[in-house]
């Protein structure tokens, strides 16, 4: 509250006035002389006085008082907000919107969107989501203006270092016509999802380990020789020291010589740290967005270009991404090394196997393996293939490509 008490104030025939005003805070001027803000108290002589409220961002008022001798009053006023409506149709549908003024937010929200009774004048808009560019602009709003503004994000599949953003959607996993386990058929869809360009090499692992468990020595070669266990205690320590939140809780110990095929392990899908892909997710990835299935027997020239099998491989690994890239810009999805997945392997006509966002199965002794590796034939170059072992097996050509979630 501000009060105003004028010089005068001792004289008898002086009455206390009392300005008010919704909202409060407004500036006062009697007469062209400034009062305080609402609610200002004044001393004031009977008669007429001129009366202007100012606040930023609401209409100025104007009005006239009537002060009567004998008589303390209270006079109260209704601001009109200065304001618009911004019609925004937003392109992708669940991208992020921020809409700040002054250096601070106003509103967020996902998607198209009407705002009404907004304060006019300058905005800044922030317009993002993952696999797109990100989009600011100034806008600017009148009084009483309804303002349309139609926002459409360019796509931007690389999204930070080695990792691409895979949109989510919805296709048909496995293969009614190849092996037993790749049968049926079935509708899955996915959320969006990050997936490393390349596998995990051998000094990315070095860096945070220590050490170079690998058969075939080399810094860019991909590591092999670790176990789905090992996978885990590796993601959950570099995402400790790049400062993001594991995503792995164990059962068991937190020494990966101590666990089990029986260890329990956890994961929370909405941290922020390094994972292992779902089989849907590296099933999804490598086909690129379309069915894709890489056979050696009809693509032998194509295949030859885009893995490392035991027909061209000499028997031994090669450094990442030396050969051709998929569809989303991945390397090596076929080829190299086999690949370890989180699910627990088993058939996909199995009931504990969800469509949406499938985690697979809660029971089994074995996890999924994907992809091909340099000691096997082309006969298992499919994107459908499905391999597995025993979670801490640690074979020679069993390694990784890394994931994160987007939430």
């Amino acid at each position: 509250m501000s009060i105003v008490v004028d010089s005068f104030s001792d004289y008898k025939d002086e009455v206390l006035v009392t300005i008010k005003s919704q909202p409060s805070n407004a500036e006062v001027y009697l007469d062209g002389v400034y009062r305080g803000v609402t609610d200002a108290q004044c001393w004031l002589f009977p008669g007429e006085y001129s009366l202007e409220l100012k606040k930023t961002e609401y209409c100025g008022h104007q009005d006239k008082i009537i002060v009567m001798a004998g008589q303390d009053d209270t006079h109260v006023f209704n601001l009109t907000m200065r304001a618009g409506s911004i019609i925004f149709d937003v392109k992708p549908d669940d991208a992020k919107v921020v809409l700040s003024r002054n250096g601070q937010v106003v509103l967020k929200w996902s998607g198209s969107k009407t705002i009404t009774d907004l304060f006019v004048g300058d905005y800044n808009m922030t317009v993002y989501m993952p696999g797109y560019k990100r989009l600011m602009q100034c806008l600017t709003l009148k009084k009483n203006e309804v303002l349309y503004k139609d926002v459409y994000l360019e796509r931007s599949p690389m999204v930070f270092g080695n990792f691409v953003f895979v949109e989510g959607g919805s296709f048909r996993m496995g293969d009614d016509f190849e092996r037993y386990d790749q049968k049926p058929t079935h509708l899955v869809a996915l959320n969006g999802f990050y997936i490393s360009k390349y596998q995990l090499t051998q000094k990315e692992w070095f860096d945070v380990m220590g050490n170079n468990p690998s058969k075939h020595q080399g810094d860019n070669l991909p590591v092999e020789n670790v176990s789905w266990y090992d996978i885990i205690d590796y993601c959950n320590k570099r995402s400790v020291k790049e400062g993001l939140t594991p995503c792995y809780s164990i059962d068991g110990g937190t020494n990966p010589s101590d666990w089990s095929s029986g260890g329990k392990v956890e994961c929370d899908w909405i941290a922020n740290g390094y994972r292992l892909p779902t089989e849907a997710e590296w099933e999804y990835a490598a086909q690129g967005g379309n069915k894709n299935k890489y056979c050696w027997n009809s693509r032998r020239n194509s295949l030859d270009e885009e893995g490392w099998f035991i027909f061209n491989s000499g028997y031994s690994t090669h450094p990442v991404g030396q050969k051709k890239a998929n569809k989303l810009g991945l390397y090596d999805m076929l080829g190299n090394v086999l690949e370890w997945c989180w699910d627990i392997y088993n058939s996909y006509y199995c009931s504990e196997s969800p469509q949406d966002n499938p985690k697979g199965p809660v029971k089994g002794r074995e996890r999924v393996l994907r992809g091909d590796s340099f000691d096997r034939s082309s006969d298992y170059s499919f994107v459908t293939i499905r391999s597995c072992d025993y979670p801490g097996k640690r074979g020679k050509a069993n390694g990784v490509r890394l994931a994160k979630s987007y939430y």
